[in-house]
């Protein structure tokens, strides 16, 4: 498994220490939590943002009622809605 080194001054080295164990987390996992989350928050704004200028070029709207006509899902239009 490979390894990756961190250095942190004893400021910041407490701080993330602190931190993880008040969430019930080992240091590894507050680390790798807090990377996948970041690459997660980047990966989506960029979706957003695409799916914005996409809507952009063609604004088509589409109602919940022409969705569910779409889907052929008429016939629980009362349940969800």
């Amino acid at each position: 498994m490979p390894t990756i080194s961190l250095h942190f001054n004893k400021e910041e080295d407490q701080l993330f220490r602190d931190y993880a164990k008040l969430n019930g987390l080992t240091i590894n996992e507050f680390f790798k939590e807090s990377a996948l989350e970041k690459i997660e928050s980047e990966i989506d704004l960029k979706l957003y943002n695409k799916a914005i200028e996409d809507f952009e070029e063609n604004p088509i709207i589409y109602s919940h009622k022409d969705v569910l006509k779409e889907l052929d899902l008429q016939s629980i239009s009362h349940v969800i809605f």
